[in-house]
């Protein structure tokens, strides 16, 4: 194949980029966005305002862990929904998450009559688990 010398165009490489037939002349930019999307710090202040309004009221104490955590898992799965679209959000995310475990132990612990409120987390996290509790990240 033969290029005449009419169809060629020849510029300096700070001119706009145009490409023709088969050449391809100026500078080549590539520009990336990420979108990033992750709860703010009032947004996470209100998660745990959200999170305390479940576990603290001392008439909640005849409550079970399954009861607990049905009225937990909709507010769980729908800030998941909202933020855990990109993984980046998930170093916030997981601070939530331990948040609610921390709730759930001292409801746990109250609920026993327990001196020591955060003792056993390991073991709420186990009967929460059981219980079908969801987690943002994971």
């Amino acid at each position: 194949m033969e290029l005449d010398d009419e169809k060629r165009l020849y510029r300096k490489p700070c001119e706009q980029s145009r490409s023709f037939v088969i050449f391809f002349h100026g500078n080549i930019e590539i520009v990336s966005y990420i979108l990033r999307s992750y709860p703010s710090k009032k947004a996470m202040k209100k998660m745990k305002e959200k999170i305390k309004e479940v576990t603290e009221p001392r008439n909640r104490l005849f409550w079970t862990m399954n009861q607990m955590v049905k009225e937990l898992n909709p507010k769980i799965q729908g800030w998941r929904n909202y933020y855990a679209m990109d993984s980046f959000a998930d170093q916030f995310l997981n601070k939530i998450d331990w948040y609610i475990r921390k709730r759930l132990t001292l409801f746990w612990n109250k609920k026993r009559n327990r001196r020591k409120k955060h003792s056993d987390s390991r073991l709420v996290g186990i009967v929460a688990g059981h219980s079908g509790l969801k987690k943002l990240v994971g």
